[in-house]
Protein backbone atom coordinates (compact mmCIF):
# COMPACT_ATOMS: atom_id res chain seq x y z
CA UNK A 1 0.00 0.00 0.00
CA UNK A 2 1.53 3.44 -1.02
CA UNK A 3 1.94 6.17 1.62
CA UNK A 4 0.90 9.46 1.35
CA UNK A 5 3.68 12.08 1.69
CA UNK A 6 1.52 14.62 3.64
CA UNK A 7 -1.00 13.19 6.46
CA UNK A 8 -1.42 16.49 8.17
CA UNK A 9 -4.70 16.76 7.03
CA UNK A 10 -5.96 13.46 8.70
CA UNK A 11 -8.55 13.56 11.94
CA UNK A 12 -5.69 12.23 13.85
CA UNK A 13 -3.40 15.57 13.77
CA UNK A 14 -6.42 17.39 14.37
CA UNK A 15 -5.46 17.56 18.30
CA UNK A 16 -1.83 17.96 17.63
CA UNK A 17 -1.98 20.55 15.03
CA UNK A 18 -2.32 23.04 18.01
CA UNK A 19 0.38 22.17 19.90
CA UNK A 20 3.65 23.79 20.10
CA UNK A 21 5.76 20.60 19.42
CA UNK A 22 4.09 20.46 16.13
CA UNK A 23 4.13 23.69 15.22
CA UNK A 24 8.10 23.60 16.21
CA UNK A 25 9.05 20.67 14.21
CA UNK A 26 7.03 22.17 11.27
CA UNK A 27 9.31 25.31 11.14
CA UNK A 28 12.31 23.63 12.31
CA UNK A 29 11.50 20.93 9.18
CA UNK A 30 11.00 24.31 6.64
CA UNK A 31 13.67 26.24 7.66
CA UNK A 32 16.27 22.92 7.34
CA UNK A 33 15.17 22.25 3.92
CA UNK A 34 15.70 26.14 3.00
CA UNK A 35 18.94 26.22 4.47
CA UNK A 36 20.31 23.24 2.73
CA UNK A 37 19.17 24.00 -0.41
CA UNK A 38 21.19 27.25 -0.23
CA UNK A 39 23.68 25.13 1.01
CA UNK A 40 23.78 22.85 -1.77
CA UNK A 41 23.44 26.07 -4.31
CA UNK A 42 26.69 27.00 -2.53
CA UNK A 43 28.39 23.45 -2.88
CA UNK A 44 28.76 23.70 1.29
CA UNK A 45 29.52 19.72 1.94
CA UNK A 46 27.17 19.69 4.91
CA UNK A 47 23.76 20.04 5.99
CA UNK A 48 22.11 22.27 8.53
CA UNK A 49 21.37 19.13 10.99
CA UNK A 50 25.13 18.72 10.84
CA UNK A 51 26.16 22.62 11.23
CA UNK A 52 25.66 22.23 15.28
CA UNK A 53 28.46 19.82 15.24
CA UNK A 54 31.31 21.40 13.32
CA UNK A 55 30.41 24.64 15.12
CA UNK A 56 30.90 22.96 18.56
CA UNK A 57 33.96 21.47 17.08
CA UNK A 58 35.76 24.57 15.46
CA UNK A 59 34.54 26.16 18.84
CA UNK A 60 36.58 24.22 21.47
CA UNK A 61 39.16 23.37 18.90
CA UNK A 62 39.86 19.94 21.13
CA UNK A 63 36.98 18.06 22.29
CA UNK A 64 36.16 13.82 22.62
CA UNK A 65 33.36 12.74 20.48
CA UNK A 66 31.16 12.26 23.75
CA UNK A 67 31.69 15.70 24.54
CA UNK A 68 30.31 17.08 21.65
CA UNK A 69 27.24 14.64 22.02
CA UNK A 70 26.88 16.25 25.61
CA UNK A 71 26.99 19.93 24.25
CA UNK A 72 24.66 19.28 22.08
CA UNK A 73 22.24 16.87 23.85
CA UNK A 74 22.63 14.21 21.13
CA UNK A 75 23.18 11.02 21.07
CA UNK A 76 26.59 9.80 20.74
CA UNK A 77 25.53 7.24 17.82
CA UNK A 78 24.28 10.16 15.64
CA UNK A 79 27.18 12.64 16.58
CA UNK A 80 29.34 9.80 15.53
CA UNK A 81 27.89 9.37 12.13
CA UNK A 82 28.49 12.95 11.22
CA UNK A 83 32.17 13.08 12.66
CA UNK A 84 32.26 10.49 10.52
CA UNK A 85 31.13 12.34 7.35
CA UNK A 86 33.63 15.06 8.38
CA UNK A 87 36.47 13.52 8.45
CA UNK A 88 36.01 11.97 4.85
CA UNK A 89 35.18 15.36 3.79
CA UNK A 90 38.34 17.03 5.29
CA UNK A 91 36.59 19.09 8.04
CA UNK A 92 37.92 17.44 11.07
CA UNK A 93 40.50 14.80 12.43
CA UNK A 94 39.72 12.21 14.96
CA UNK A 95 43.03 10.84 17.35
CA UNK A 96 43.02 8.80 20.11
CA UNK A 97 43.81 10.53 23.46
CA UNK A 98 47.28 9.71 24.96
CA UNK A 99 46.05 9.97 28.35
CA UNK A 100 42.97 7.79 28.25
CA UNK A 101 43.43 5.25 25.38
CA UNK A 102 39.30 4.70 25.35
CA UNK A 103 38.59 8.72 24.16
CA UNK A 104 38.75 9.86 20.69
CA UNK A 105 39.18 13.69 20.41
CA UNK A 106 37.46 15.00 17.40
CA UNK A 107 39.99 18.39 15.97
CA UNK A 108 38.94 20.54 13.31
CA UNK A 109 41.51 21.10 10.30
CA UNK A 110 42.38 24.39 8.22
CA UNK A 111 39.08 23.45 5.77
CA UNK A 112 36.95 22.90 9.10
CA UNK A 113 37.70 26.40 10.18
CA UNK A 114 37.83 27.96 7.18
CA UNK A 115 33.82 26.55 6.21
CA UNK A 116 32.82 27.40 9.85
CA UNK A 117 33.21 31.00 9.02
CA UNK A 118 31.61 30.64 5.45
CA UNK A 119 28.80 28.98 7.97
CA UNK A 120 27.93 31.73 10.32
CA UNK A 121 27.02 33.79 7.05
CA UNK A 122 25.04 31.10 5.27
CA UNK A 123 22.94 30.30 8.55
CA UNK A 124 22.33 34.21 9.08
CA UNK A 125 21.23 34.19 5.09
CA UNK A 126 19.37 30.90 5.42
CA UNK A 127 17.39 32.73 8.41
CA UNK A 128 17.07 35.98 6.50
CA UNK A 129 15.41 34.13 3.51
CA UNK A 130 13.42 31.85 5.64
CA UNK A 131 11.51 34.72 7.72
CA UNK A 132 11.27 37.81 4.93
CA UNK A 133 7.32 37.38 5.59
CA UNK A 134 7.91 39.20 8.34
CA UNK A 135 8.57 42.55 10.00
CA UNK A 136 11.36 43.38 12.16
CA UNK A 137 8.98 43.95 14.79
CA UNK A 138 7.53 40.13 14.26
CA UNK A 139 11.03 38.61 13.96
CA UNK A 140 11.84 40.14 17.14
CA UNK A 141 8.64 39.51 18.63
CA UNK A 142 9.32 35.50 17.78
CA UNK A 143 12.81 35.26 18.42
CA UNK A 144 11.76 36.72 22.24
CA UNK A 145 9.41 34.60 22.63
CA UNK A 146 11.08 31.36 21.60
CA UNK A 147 14.22 32.44 23.98
CA UNK A 148 11.54 32.63 26.91
CA UNK A 149 9.98 29.15 26.11
CA UNK A 150 13.55 27.57 26.04
CA UNK A 151 15.03 29.33 28.74
CA UNK A 152 11.56 28.29 30.91
CA UNK A 153 12.13 24.72 29.82
CA UNK A 154 15.78 23.82 30.42
CA UNK A 155 14.56 25.83 33.87
CA UNK A 156 16.70 28.91 33.53
CA UNK A 157 13.83 31.32 34.51
CA UNK A 158 12.07 29.48 37.61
Amino acid sequence: MKMPKDISDSPLFDDLRGTLHFQLHRIQKAMFRNGNHLMQKLDVPLQMEQLPVLMVICAKKELSQQDVADILGRDKSSVMRTITTMVKKGLVTVSQDVNDKRRNNVIPTKNGNALTVKLKNIAKEAEAEALKAFSVEEKETILAALIDIADKLEGKNK
